[in-house]
């Protein structure tokens, strides 16, 4: 039910609109009929369906079409002599109720699958657009949607908008463009991304205020750990990039309740403290442990005294007192690598008919389509290795759709099985993120690794909520080591342990975690287990079993301890 809810939700707001039903159903349905549908859905957001109202409404349908279909099919069951069989009726109501219901759920779901079933010209034209888009051809673009005015929110095999191309591209002027003429601002792509992460995401200062003005908000990337991730490495431009676009709350800290204050104090980095403290992070918030940044500044390696006074409020955080030290951070980051993600070279080495060409094949590999990739790659083998504007290739798309025998025909034709796109993501990260097991499995015989998107950090999140599904997923999957921390060393067994979740511990263990794997502040998994939510008691009898040991108290007592415990 939630991904048919997500279908309808086309441009992701968390509601279900009169405007989002237009967009799916064009013109086919008069506009006084869909203000209709919404109002009789609607049960509590006066001109918009919130999920629960859509829940409801599904509860709800079995008894209105037993209601309408009784008498009609009453007559029905009176040929078989059970007129009066009120039983009858209701089942067979019901389950003509169960069809009508799958029937349009059915609909729902293939929604996203009609609009990838467009004619091969027609997709290849909106490809084309896209294409034009990341090249910052206006005049070209204008003349299309003059007579194609369609493609402005036209979507590729990823979900992606002409608005997320010219967004991560920054060109301001075509995503001004893109918006007068009715681009959504808010549309998600497979990842839940919006065009202002995309503007965010590659510092595209004026993409990314023009988008606000627009209404345009951040999807469903995490932007509350980017933030802690940069304050962790003392990263002052993306926090100042993060505090200037984000509408987070500087206060939310990850599984260990850790904010990037926390962080930022911890690794000494006087630049971001100041940074957020004047955009007035609470000095006095507690992680896990009950530590605050202050407890956090006084274990730092450098900068201790400096942060210590700003935080205890003895320095202004717009002081200039510690410049010298910021500035050191800031030259700091000067002297870190990026990497460039402009597509424009590759793309313009292309012509058009060649791009459009190599993006068919994209489509075709998302359709499962081996009869006509077979025709296309025997006239242009290289387009096995066809990068679009995304840098995405066939083999990430037909990764992504678990379309299992195109990646292997991909492979045999000499696709790059490690390649990545503009995220640094790789064909592996695709499959593993949509759980398409045979594709993972494949590509990991063929020697595929995961790019460089924080799989870790997704696999630590997971043990920290008890999601045994996910945490099973990366055993089975990934090349994960289990023993890698985060920013503050802490694995994914601390984790698990600490929220008391049983179960994953003993997964963990049975895949060879360390049990004495320690964290920033040499404490090992048992060390999290007395203070465990849940289960303390088990999962400590369980981790002593695997050899673990205390760095608080000596283990011949905590063994002694719990061998007086019942079972």
């Amino acid at each position: 039910m939630a991904e048919a809810f997500d279908r309808l939700d086309c441009d992701d707001s968390g509601y279900i609109t009169a405007e989002n039903l237009l967009d799916i159903l064009g013109g086919s349905v008069p506009r006084d009929e869909i203000d209709a549908i919404i109002a009789e859905a609607n049960k509590s957001m006066g001109n918009r369906v919130s999920y629960s109202d859509f829940l409801a409404l599904w509860q709800d349908e079995p008894e209105f079409v037993k209601g309408e279909n009784l008498k009609a099919l009453g007559s029905e069951l009176s040929s078989l002599g059970a007129e009066s069989d009120t039983t009858k009726i209701e089942e067979a109501a019901d389950a003509h109720a169960e069809f009508l219901k799958e029937k349009h759920l059915q609909n729902t779901l293939h929604t996203w699958a009609m609009e990838m079933q467009l004619p091969a010209q027609d997709f290849a034209l909106g490809c084309s657009f896209l294409h034009r888009v990341a090249l910052g051809k206006q005049s070209d673009l204008e003349k299309i949607l003059e007579e194609r005015p369609g493609l402005v929110n036209f979507r590729d095999y990823d979900r992606r908008t002409p608005l997320h191309i010219a967004a991560s591209e920054g060109l301001v002027d075509i995503c001004k463009y893109l918006v007068k003429k009715g681009a959504r601002v808010n549309r998600s792509d497979r990842w839940g991304g919006f065009p202002l992460d995309d503007a965010h995401r590659h510092k595209r200062s004026d993409v990314v205020n023009l988008l606000r003005e627009h209404g345009a908000k951040f999807g469903s990337t995490s932007q509350m750990v980017n933030l802690i991730t940069a304050a962790s490495e003392g990263n002052v431009e993306e926090v100042k990039a993060l505090l200037e676009f984000g509408s987070m709350d500087l206060n939310q800290g990850d599984y260990d309740h850790r904010t990037a204050l926390h962080l930022a104090a911890n690794e000494g980095h006087l630049g971001v403290v100041k940074l957020l403290c004047k955009a007035g992070a609470d000095v006095n918030v507690k992680d896990r442990w009950g530590d605050t940044p202050l407890d956090d500044a006084k274990k730092a390696k450098k900068n201790s005294s400096a942060i210590t006074d700003i935080l205890t409020g003895a320095v202004s955080p717009t002081s200039n007192h510690y410049q010298p030290a910021i500035m050191h951070d800031l030259n700091d980051q000067s002297t870190k690598k990026t990497l460039d993600d402009s597509v424009h070279e590759s793309m313009a080495q292309l012509p058009v008919e060649e791009f459009a060409m190599g993006c068919s094949v994209l489509h075709q590999a998302a359709l499962g389509n081996k009869v006509v990739l077979k025709t296309n790659l025997l006239e242009r083998p290289s387009l096995a290795n066809f990068r679009d504007y995304d840098r995405r290739t066939p083999l990430h798309i037909a990764a992504s759709e678990g379309q299992l025998d195109i990646c292997q025909f991909l492979v045999s034709k000499g696709a790059r099985i490690n390649r990545v796109d503009r995220w640094g993501g790789s064909p592996l990260d695709d499959a593993h993120r949509h759980r398409h097991t045979d594709v993972v499995k494949f590509l990991r015989e063929q020697g595929a690794k995961f790019g460089s998107t924080s799989q870790v950090t997704n696999f630590i999140t997971a043990a920290s909520e008890g999601d045994k599904e996910e945490v099973q997923a990366f055993l089975d999957f990934g090349s994960i080591d289990l023993n890698q921390g985060d920013y503050d060393r802490r694995t994914a067994l601390h984790l698990a342990v600490g929220e008391g979740h049983l179960e994953i511990v003993r997964m963990l263990c049975k895949a060879g975690a360390d049990v004495n794997v320690q964290d920033r502040w040499g404490n090992g998994p048992l060390d999290d287990a007395r203070k465990a939510k849940t289960d303390s008691i088990g999962i400590m009898k369980l981790l002593l079993k695997q050899g673990a040991k205390s760095t608080k108290i000596a283990t011949t007592i905590s063994t002694g301890l719990l061998s007086l415990l019942p079972n």
